[in-house]
């Protein structure tokens, strides 16, 4: 999943997890992929959940981030992106697309439909420094996100990882090669977005999240809105 897609997840958990500070929630939530800007490798950032779990009681004046940053952990190793793919609802359609176009989908339906009014707080902390992340990536990377999360599009999307110099990642440059393919057929790509319940989509994940952080959680009213 891509930057918009975590915020979208961790925008439907915040009822739940109650953060005291927002933006510190929302920069834990994508604060793992400041790997690219960083330079480091997924498994520096992307650490296993019982490991993320452990800083609420390491770090717990870092809560907030740890919640978001969990939130992210878990939604990756749920693997949203591909389960929206198995099901996407037109079979000719998946057959003929590859299965690594499951993120940049999702990125774009969530930014045809879905408008969030958050802010990352991008600071530094004890965490991030243990993963070897270097403070100068931290200002610009939070910059950068903070601009797309204001109004996001998939053109956005690709100059947000172009202009944080992305370069040498084969993953990073398969998707940036799939989301301009996209990208240069509108027609399609509004036509497959709009095929997604984005609604339906977010349920499924922070419903299966939920049930994986019920320390955490508190119950809200269901039939939460997406504007």
């Amino acid at each position: 999943m891509h930057i918009y897609s975590h915020l979208v997840v961790a925008h439907a958990l915040l009822p739940h997890l109650q953060p005291a500070s927002p933006s510190e929630y929302y920069w834990g939530a994508v604060a793992p992929d400041i790997r690219y800007a960083a330079g480091l490798r997924r498994r520096q950032t992307h650490r296993p959940a019982k490991e993320v779990r452990s800083w609420l009681d390491s770090a717990p004046e870092l809560r907030d981030f740890v919640l978001g940053y969990l939130v992210h952990i878990l939604t990756d190793e749920r693997d949203a992106a591909g389960v929206l793919y198995d099901r996407f609802p037109i079979p000719a359609v998946r057959r003929r697309l590859p299965r690594s176009l499951a993120a940049v989908l999702l990125e774009s339906a969530y930014t045809e439909s879905v408008r969030l009014e958050v802010q990352l707080a991008g600071t530094e902390n004890c965490l991030l420094a243990r993963m070897g992340v270097p403070q100068p990536v931290l200002a610009p990377f939070a910059r950068a996100a903070n601009r797309y999360a204001s109004a996001p599009s998939l053109p956005l999307a690709l100059e947000l990882l172009s202009g944080l110099g992305l370069n040498g990642s084969p993953r990073l440059e398969r998707y940036l090669r799939i989301a301009g393919w996209l990208e240069r057929r509108p027609r399609l790509r509004r036509f497959m977005a709009s095929r997604v319940d984005v609604t339906q989509v977010t349920r499924r994940i922070t419903d299966d999240l939920l049930r994986q952080i019920p320390l955490y959680s508190r119950s809200v009213p269901s039939g939460m809105r997406y504007t």
